[in-house]
Order: structure tokens, then C-alpha cells, then sequence
């Protein structure tokens, strides 16, 4: 599981991702977030959905001068660490493997915690005191 290095700037690289010419899965939606670019792919031979995250990064010294962006592609078949995946990607998947089922259940969790923290954090006033941690 390795880089595949060879772009010269982010932006073309998310382009061939998303142009990318597979003879049985195609791209039906996607979300830039940062370096984490999320596709929603669909196989054309049975139209099961499912999610893959391309994790993109400069990589200086890693490929050929000027061409220095690159990616790691991980499906969610594979239990991806990553948790920022958008929830209209999350509902049109169709992934039943033993990862993919419980990593979307920790997506939408980590979300409702976040919203959580948000709400809290924007209901403080001056001068309140919390308790973070034991």
C-alpha cells in the first residue's frame, strides 16, 4: 500500500482521479476536504456502490522534479481511519463488508460529536467555567 507520485499540482492530480477511465467502476459523486478527497464509485458490471478515499499529499523528493503531488487510494472496505467522509456519500453506499458497515457507523458518530462540541463551545459566555478532561 503505497504512493503513487507523479503530478505537478494538486489540482491536476484530483482531476485524473476523477477522470479515471476504469472499464467496470466509474465515479458518481465526490467531495474535496482538505487533502482528503472522498469518491461515492460505482460498479458498472452489478451498480454496487461504495466509498474510496484517495488521501493526497505533496510529496517533495518523491517523484520526478516538478511533479511532486501523489495519492493513496483506501476503499472502505479496508476500515479507513479517516472520518470526515460527507454523509451524502455515507447514505448511497452499499458496502456490506466487515469494515465498511461499522467505519460509517464511526463517521456519522464523530459527526454528532463534533456538532455537540460546536453547540457547546458556542454557548459559553465570558466568564463561564467548564471542566475539560477527568
Amino acid at each position: 500500500m503505497g504512493w503513487l507520485i507523479g503530478w505537478a499540482t494538486k489540482d491536476d492530480l484530483v482531476e485524473h482521479l476523477l477522470r479515471q477511465d476504469n472499464s467496470n467502476v466509474e465515479v458518481v459523486d465526490h467531495s474535496l476536504r482538505g487533502n482528503n478527497l472522498w469518491m461515492l464509485c460505482r460498479r458498472k458490471d452489478d451498480g454496487k456502490r461504495f466509498i474510496v478515499l484517495c488521501k493526497i499529499q505533496y510529496c517533495r523528493d518523491g517523484g520526478p522534479p516538478g511533479r511532486d503531488w501523489g495519492y493513496k487510494d483506501i476503499d472502505e472496505s479496508m476500515g479507513p481511519c479517516e472520518l470526515d467522509c460527507p454523509e451524502r456519500l455515507l447514505a448511497q453506499s452499499d458496502d456490506d463488508s466487515r469494515y465498511g458497515v461499522p467505519w460509517r457507523a464511526a463517521c456519522r458518530e464523530a459527526r454528532k460529536e463534533a456538532a455537540a462540541r460546536r453547540k457547546f463551545i458556542s454557548s459559553l459566555k465570558p466568564g463561564d467555567r467548564f471542566r475539560y478532561g477527568d
